[in-house]
């Protein structure tokens, strides 16, 4: 502690067991991130919606939760998805996608279209206040009635009276009926009387090679067919006629993908797809998705679902890196400390160095000491003031 004198707050300071400035998850932290949020730098970017940095990036601990629940706090309207409460492990369990998958069928096409529908979903109910069955049907009702002459709008009002009585239903069942109708178009669409096998993921090693390419350019054909063209001019009406008041900007937060919520294979593919989608949603104005990974995930969906002519640098303008400087980290674990032991302790001004002493040891500046030891995230500057403490 801090040499006591005359003045210095320290006189009145007393370190209670179970002191701490802080929780190193941001879901367990939220009331100190409500009133001690730092901006590292890429705030506005992020909340910029017609910047294309979406992918808040870094590594464990660097702050990229702490920024998506900052916007949630702040900003009027927000979505959030968490992507294990989308059942996405159904496609995974789908004896009929894993067998096509096992032949080497790329279902990327399908995959996008999955997070478009989802996306697109979930926005137009927050817009519309969808709450029930039927809600939907009447806002449907009511497009068809300004948009019905106007053929540029056909396919997308095609396509939400196609869906619109399912608008209302939960996240999981919407994706569930979406992969049967898939399964469904896929089995109409392949002979699969020349498996000559149950259908399951070890029948691909029962079909002999001719048969095996005959049934991947079938698959393939129903993969190519499925209606991604209707979800784009979906996406041009919600850009040209249902989203355009500058006044409210939307943003959807999508966090937890380096939870386990699929098999990592899958997940791979399903957040490459969500990337690509990320990128088609830039023409929707007023609506962003961000989307908050692991710098080294990011990596692995790259490595692991590379395909012949992938430039990852056309990426590269999508990600928003979250990177702390020396001066950030301190004014952070100040600013934290303060509203620390004001709140439960005293009512004077407390700062880090009222609590330590400026020198350590005669090595150099304390807090100089703490970050070196660190690898400069917010985290590991938490963990070690608790320590201390």
């Amino acid at each position: 502690m801090a040499k006591e004198n005359a003045t210095s707050p320290s006189n009145k300071i007393v370190l209670k067991p179970g002191m701490r400035v802080g929780y190193p998850a941001a879901e367990d932290d939220l009331e100190l991130l409500r009133e001690c949020f730092l901006d590292s730098g890429a705030l506005s970017q992020v909340l910029d919606v017609n910047d294309p940095g979406s992918v808040v990036l870094g590594r464990t601990g660097s702050g990229k939760s702490a920024i998506l629940i900052h916007i949630r706090e702040t900003q009027d309207h927000v979505i959030t998805i968490n992507p294990s409460d989308l059942a996405l492990n159904y496609i995974s369990s789908s004896t009929i996608l894993r067998f096509f998958d096992s032949l080497g069928v790329q279902f990327d096409l399908f995959f996008r279209l999955l997070w478009r529908h989802v996306l697109c979903v979930e926005l137009l109910n927050y817009h519309y206040k969808v709450r029930k069955k039927g809600d939907f049907e009447k806002v449907v009702e009511g497009l068809h009635v300004i948009f019905g002459q106007a053929q540029s709008k056909r396919l997308a009002l095609e396509y939400l009276s196609e869906w619109g009585s399912h608008f209302w239903e939960q996240s999981q069942e919407r994706i569930k009926e979406l992969v049967e109708k898939f399964e469904d178009q896929l089995k109409a669409g392949v002979n699969l009387t020349t498996v000559g096998a149950a259908i399951d993921i070890g029948a691909s090693t029962k079909i002999e090679s001719s048969k095996k390419t005959e049934i991947v350019e079938q698959a393939t054909k129903v993969v190519n067919t499925i209606q991604i063209k209707k979800l784009s001019t979906l996406m041009d009406l919600m850009s040209k006629d249902i989203f355009t008041d500058d006044q409210r900007r939307y943003y959807v937060v999508i966090d937890q993908l380096d939870d386990s919520w699929v098999e990592d294979g899958l997940r791979y593919k399903l957040i490459r797809a969500l990337i690509e989608t990320v990128k088609d949603f830039k023409k929707v104005d007023n609506v962003k998705i961000l989307i908050a990974m692991r710098t080294d995930l990011l990596e692995r969906v790259y490595k692991f679902t590379r395909d012949s002519g992938f430039q990852e640098e056309k990426y590269e303008a999508l990600n928003v890196p979250v990177r702390w400087s020396r001066n950030k980290l301190f004014e952070l674990i100040d600013k934290r400390v303060s509203w620390a032991f004001k709140k439960k302790y005293t009512k004077d001004s407390v700062h880090f160095y009222d609590i330590f002493e400026r020198n350590y040891r005669q090595t150099g500046d304390v807090f100089d000491y703490i970050v070196n030891r660190t690898q400069m995230r917010p985290r590991d500057i938490i963990a070690f003031i608790n320590l201390v403490f």
